[in-house]
């Protein structure tokens, strides 16, 4: 059985963020990135993964590389969302119209277009994990 830690609890040990991303690469640089901030991390490269992970890692975040899957899995976030209110979604995506309805469409608290710099991804998660 698994419990959603208190807050105080998390700024003691770090966060728990889920990286999905196809590309191993990225997976490993997102990977050290987060755990050189402190927080922990779990990897996967597949929403089914993704999901299943959720349910043991409970996650307080989740980054998502949206635009690997060509919007085959458009409202990934949503359903997380659905599922587990508590976690947090941010979106990295090379293609965003109207940034302002993929947010809301994809149920994510917030986004990076491509180029990115890491270092400012992990900054914003910690930014949304804490509001």
């Amino acid at each position: 059985m698994f419990h959603t830690p208190s807050s105080s609890w998390r700024r003691r040990t770090g966060l728990r963020v889920l990286v999905l991303d196809e590309d191993p690469g990225s997976r490993r640089m997102m990977a050290f990135l987060i755990a050189m901030r402190g927080h922990r991390c779990a990897t996967v490269d597949s929403a089914d993964s993704a999901f299943e992970s959720i349910e043991e890692f409970r996650p307080d975040a989740t980054i998502d590389d949206w635009s690997r899957r060509g919007g085959a899995l458009r409202g990934f976030g949503q359903e997380v969302r659905s599922r587990y209110g508590y976690v947090r979604g941010l979106v990295v995506t090379s293609c965003i119209d109207e940034p302002r309805e993929f947010q809301a469409e994809e149920g994510v608290d917030s986004y990076f277009t491509k180029p990115l710099a890491m270092g400012d991804v992990i900054t914003r998660v910690e930014l949304i994990v804490r509001s």
